[in-house]
């Protein structure tokens, strides 16, 4: 998406996006899973971690990771709206949207798993069939899915 092929000069990322459609829906879907993984480790960490070793910049750490790997899934959930995505690229992200939702899900805060489920509502019309069970998997994971260890963050 960053590639331009002037030295200097801004890249143009929507043309990128376009043009790489391919390599970017598979290394953003890649991401994702990697994400999880990611996650699931630090809420092992995290539970494990005596409450004494919890210190303010531990937690703001874990903090901004959760909210980078959020802004990930959002960017993920745009690039599905983009008209331009062809169909097989759009079920790779959200087939890696719904594989990895329940994990993600249970990372997340209330407040931005209803961010969300709001951005994941604003696709479904578009969607038929396999696309649209996969998003309602996704959205469904963060309407109902369990708040782990990282979701409630701010509260221990």
């Amino acid at each position: 998406m960053l590639f331009t092929s002037q030295r200097g000069t801004l890249p143009d990322t929507a043309a990128n996006t376009a043009k790489y459609q391919d390599e970017v829906s598979r290394a953003a879907a890649y991401l994702l899973k990697v994400q999880a993984a990611e996650l699931e480790a630090m809420a092992d960490f995290v539970s494990t971690l005596p409450a004494s070793e919890m210190t303010a910049p531990r937690r703001t750490g874990l903090q901004q990771v959760r909210l980078g790997i959020n802004e990930m899934i959002t960017s993920v959930i745009l690039m599905v709206r983009s008209p331009g995505l062809n169909p097989a690229n759009r079920d790779i992200l959200l087939g890696a949207l719904a594989d990895n939702a329940a994990v993600m899900a249970a990372s997340t805060p209330r407040a931005d798993r209803a961010a969300l489920v709001a951005q994941t509502e604003a696709i479904l019309p578009a969607l038929a069939g396999a696309e649209h069970e996969k998003a309602l998997a996704f959205k469904s994971a963060f309407e109902n899915g369990e708040c782990g260890v990282l979701c409630t963050l701010e509260t221990k």
